[in-house]
């Protein structure tokens, strides 16, 4: 496995940050990668960042995206309508939005 960043190779043992998206990193790329972006180098995820603003917005554009599914049960049957929430999430869902710290291991000596 390669650093996204850097483009090295981690070693075993190599001590690496794990971002809430699981993305591994060695510190020394993306700390400095984090000061100035707030997205994961591999996948794009975007961190939660302290602007208290922009995650408001953020959080309220998503809500536009939120569907509600109407299914009519039978035509003949008063025409009634069940409308039953798709579980797309008004919050953002709880994911832990701190890193982690990993060390590699070899891919022989897992399970």
């Amino acid at each position: 496995m390669a650093c996204a960043i850097c483009k090295d190779s981690f070693t075993v043992g190599a001590v690496v940050n794990q971002l809430p998206c699981f993305s591994p990193l060695p510190p020394f790329c993306i700390s400095p990668w984090l000061n100035t972006r707030n997205t994961c180098p591999l996948c794009r995820y975007e961190m939660p960042t302290d602007d208290k603003d922009y995650e408001a917005r953020k959080r309220n554009e998503g809500n536009e995206y939120d569907t509600l599914l109407i299914h009519q049960h039978d035509v003949n049957d008063d025409s009634s309508l069940d409308a039953t929430y798709d579980g797309v999430m008004d919050e953002p869902s709880q994911l832990h939005h701190g890193r982690e710290q990993r060390e590699v291991l070899n891919a022989d000596s897992v399970g």
